[in-house]
């Protein structure tokens, strides 16, 4: 359920003189300003382009088997979404979350001949489990069409709350409650979609929700006699690996990552000196929470180990531990229950379902997507040549519910199927057209100043392909005016007006908060795993024919049209409508 990392806060009432200021340092910055020019010849071509894209036309269609025959016989191996799921409840987890939420509505509007839904929800202070289902799920803009077409009656016969959370050995606060006892006998499909993302988490609290948690979750899918499990997990978690790689699953006391770049020759051998044990570094991590580490240190030591074992951060080591429990569960059970690795990328808005555009709070590339809009960014360290993973969030939720006919289909497995939503392989992004299309598109429609209506001018999203440059001019635009500002209020013998000192805060604040999204997201755009989409884009062709359209797989994302509708979605959704243009609104 906990989503929104801190990294996604972003300091929005920065002066846009920053810009001005970095523009005194882009003669030095080399080849890292190339993409500025070519964009430059580009630009009214492309943005004539856009004119024709509509954010509200249709998504580029499913892809397609390669021929008749190949439909039959995969249609013939699988069950439809609707078949598989018609009167079977299912145990839903982490449903507060963004992409639970479009994966709930999806499967009420596309399959409402579904079982009962439980969704594990946790008391917060006074509000209970039901006060949060109705007001933080059911009441959210993204059910508007079913409230309209089905009736509030309906939701509620169908959507249910059960109290619990994944720190919870049972799961459920009250294993003998009536909601419990319910719950268990009523679902055969359980979803687990609870995750903490923040990617510096503290590392006691990602092991217990990212890692224990998936431990839990397979237990209590062995317990019910599940028909499927879906554990929704993130493609990030081949860690270090380069290159394109297969959706493979991890074995429980195989070798980390770590270990596989020595064998490969691409790391030294004092990587893999120590191998990876799950259960000893939960240990650490308890023992160190236990003798009283600081969050501090406890951010530090996850990041430590993550690195150690070849992972970018606590957050994706954390993920693939759970994998590996889930993995080990499955080789211990009597008779496994079929599950489904749904790992998604980078998780953005919708493309087309529920709404075009609609997203609920600020995810991963947001922070740079507003920050640049409003002029308070002017670069970005990233290699322009790699490639930014984006995948739209009703993707993904097509891919969970594909997959749940398909586990059922393949029966009891002692590994379970991976699957990778994802489009560095299937349809990459590179990340200086990202930049380019993200330039274009607020050229065409630019945020607006909040007190004064006046457009802003965020010129081109500069790629730092070197990162001492981007430090540097971080350092030129923000930390030197208010080093300047204190010398002159030293020099001066008194304190400076009150708002000069306040715009030297702002800009201290802001040097601090660019070095942190720089130094988080750094092991992002400079990344260089690619992510084989084969498995997920055969869930697809597996389905029966009349399904395709309705729950086929979308890989083939027009990236222009994509986020052209992402940053009117940030607009309406996030910003509420603030300072941004009238075609937005």
């Amino acid at each position: 359920e906990k989503e929104g990392p801190q990294q996604h806060q972003v300091i929005l009432s920065c002066s846009v003189s920053c810009t001005k200021m970095a523009a005194s340092a882009r003669s030095v910055a080399g080849p890292a300003f190339s993409r500025g020019a070519q964009w430059r010849r580009n630009r009214r071509r492309s943005v004539r382009q856009i004119d024709r894209l509509q954010p509200n036309a249709a998504a580029p269609a499913a892809v397609e088997p390669e021929d008749a025959a190949t439909t039959a016989a995969f249609a013939s191996q699988t069950l439809g979404v609707r078949d598989a799921l018609r009167g079977r409840g299912c145990l839903i987890t982490g449903s507060t979350g963004f992409l639970a939420k479009v994966t709930l509505e999806k499967l009420l509007r596309s399959a409402p001949e579904v079982g009962p839904l439980w969704l594990v929800i946790a008391a917060r202070g006074e509000r209970t489990a039901e006060e949060r289902l109705r007001t933080e799920v059911l009441d959210s803009p993204v059910f508007a069409q079913l409230r309209e077409t089905r009736g509030e009656e309906w939701l509620a016969s169908k959507v249910r709350a059960v109290p619990g959370d994944l720190n919870n050995e049972a799961i459920f606060s009250f294993p003998d409650s009536p909601e419990a006892r319910s719950a268990c006998a009523e679902c055969s499909v359980v979803i687990n979609s609870a995750a903490t993302t923040a990617f510096d988490e503290l590392a006691h609290v990602a092991l217990e929700v990212n890692t224990e948690g998936a431990r839990r979750v397979a237990a209590l899918a062995e317990r019910i006699g599940a028909a499927a499990l879906v554990h929704v997990s993130t493609a990030y978690v081949n860690g270090l690996r380069k290159g394109r790689t297969a959706e493979r699953p991890f074995v429980y006391g195989g070798p980390s990552i770590a270990q596989e770049l020595v064998g490969s020759g691409e790391a030294a051998d004092s990587a893999a000196q120590e191998p990876l044990d799950v259960e000893a570094e939960g240990r650490r991590i308890r023992a160190a929470k236990a003798a009283g580490a600081s969050d501090d240190e406890m951010r530090a030591l996850g990041s430590e180990r993550a690195k150690l074992h070849g992972w970018q951060d606590t957050y994706v080591w954390t993920k693939a531990m759970g994998e590996m429990m889930v993995e080990r569960a499955l080789r211990e059970m009597e008779s496994p229950v079929p599950t489904s690795i749904v790992r998604p990328s980078i998780v953005e808005s919708a493309f087309q379902e529920p709404m075009g555009g609609w997203i609920e709070g600020i995810r991963m590339a947001d922070p740079i997507i507003i920050g640049f809009g409003r002029g308070q960014l002017f670069g970005f360290p990233a290699n322009p040549d790699g490639t930014l993973d984006v995948v739209p969030a009703d993707s993904v939720a097509n891919a969970i519910l594909a997959s749940i006919p398909a586990a059922i289909s393949r029966g009891p497995e002692r590994l379970p199927k991976v699957y990778h939503v994802a489009t560095s392989v299937a349809n990459p992004l590179r990340v200086g057209r990202f930049a380019e299309i993200i330039s274009q598109h607020f050229e065409r429609e630019p945020m607006l100043e909040v007190k004064t209506g006046a457009p802003i001018s965020a010129g081109y999203l500069t790629l730092y392909r070197i990162q001492p440059v981007y430090y540097a001019t971080a350092f030129l635009a923000c930390k030197l005016p208010a080093l300047v500002s204190q010398l002159k209020e030293k020099l001066n013998g008194a304190p400076l007006p009150a708002r000069e000192r306040a715009q030297r805060v702002i800009k201290e604040k802001q040097f601090e908060q660019l070095n942190y999204l720089a130094s988080i997201y750094s092991p992002y755009t400079f990344y260089r795993c690619l992510f084989d989409a084969s498995n997920t884009i055969e869930l697809t062709k597996m389905l029966p024919e009349e399904e395709r359209a309705e729950f086929g797989v979308r890989l083939d994302v027009d990236w222009e049209l994509y986020w052209a509708v992402h940053c009117r979605g940030l607009i309406n959704f996030v910003l509420k409508g603030r300072g941004g243009p009238t075609s937005a609104r």
